[in-house]
């Protein structure tokens, strides 16, 4: 899709934050615990007769951020979970902070035969998560307020962010989560702004502005490691008022696929980010993409 490149390619980011969730779900071992997150989530049963998996969005998700995640699974019934992000609204070097997990009411959902339809969105500081595990094959017809947003052959598994699809590996309800840590405006938003005033006076480059700036980039070289290695490596980078890196730094895991990638960075040079008229220093986060024999990153206007 055209908007492919404005978007973070983000998979299994708990693992780079540490994110915890209960025994129930996703099979993968969480970091650290850094944010302490867990949840309990109801799976409302979703069988599809039919062809079509119709999915209905509140009027309000036109001014929030709102996810739709899908997974493929012949072997199991299908299901879905619908769920309230709330976050902290602060943000401290590109990352938000994720305050709790709730299921939407039971009483604000209709339910049928390959049909859900969400009469509560979220507000404020609140994101909203639909998670569908259904089998291949399948239409997708995605509403927003009784209006078209999109409709495709479920062939993959698949993520809409505020009406961006992405063809990407859903693990569960954590990959959705993870994608609202990284700062991305609404879709339908007028601002136009690049820098935002996070914690404590520091300056954060939103992802267009990282795209925008940059002037110069060196691609991490992974070699037979991006062959045998999947998920994503996110770093925290700090770039002065002259566009230069002065720091780069990752938690991710994998500490050998972190350090390519750091390496990498810390030769990108970018046009000095300015706030209010004045050049700044500013915080961002970058991610990469590792498996499949390469290594990507929407910042370098890659699409996967």
């Amino acid at each position: 899709m055209k908007n492919l490149a404005t978007t973070c390619i983000i998979v299994g980011l708990s693992v780079v934050l540490g994110l915890a969730y209960p025994k129930s779900g996703d099979k993968q071992e969480p970091d650290s615990g850094r944010y302490n997150l867990r949840w309990d989530a109801n799976k409302i049963p979703l069988s599809v007769p039919g062809e079509d998996v119709q999915v209905s969005l509140p009027a309000s998700a036109e001014n929030y951020p709102w996810i739709v995640g899908i997974h493929i699974d012949d072997g199991k019934p299908g299901f879905a979970s619908i769920m309230q992000v709330q976050m902290d609204d602060s943000i401290s070097e590109g990352i938000r902070k994720p305050n709790a997990v709730v299921n939407v009411p039971a009483e604000k959902l209709t339910t049928a035969p390959g049909v859900i339809s969400v009469q509560q969105g979220a507000s404020g500081n609140e994101n909203l998560i639909v998670y569908l595990v259904v089998p291949s094959g399948k239409k997708l017809i995605l509403q927003n307020n009784a209006k078209a947003v999109t409709q495709f052959e479920i062939k993959t598994d698949t993520i809409i962010h505020n009406g961006v699809i992405t063809a990407q590996k859903v693990n569960g309800l954590h990959t959705l989560i993870s994608r609202l840590l990284i700062t991305q405006s609404v879709r339908s938003t007028s601002d136009s702004s690049e820098v935002t005033k996070g914690r404590a006076g520091k300056y954060v480059a939103l992802p267009k502005a990282i795209r925008n700036h940059l002037l110069s980039s060196v691609r991490p070289q992974a070699g037979e490691a991006a062959f045998t290695n999947e998920g994503v490596i996110l770093l925290k980078v700090e770039i002065d008022e002259n566009g230069k890196v002065v720091e780069v730094s990752s938690s991710a895991t994998n500490e050998k696929l972190a350090s390519i990638c750091v390496e990498a960075v810390k030769q990108w040079t970018f046009t000095p980010f300015e706030y209010e008229g004045n050049r700044v220093r500013v915080n961002a986060a970058i991610s990469f993409y590792v498996g499949q024999g390469r290594v990507i990153s929407s910042a370098l206007g890659d699409t996967k």
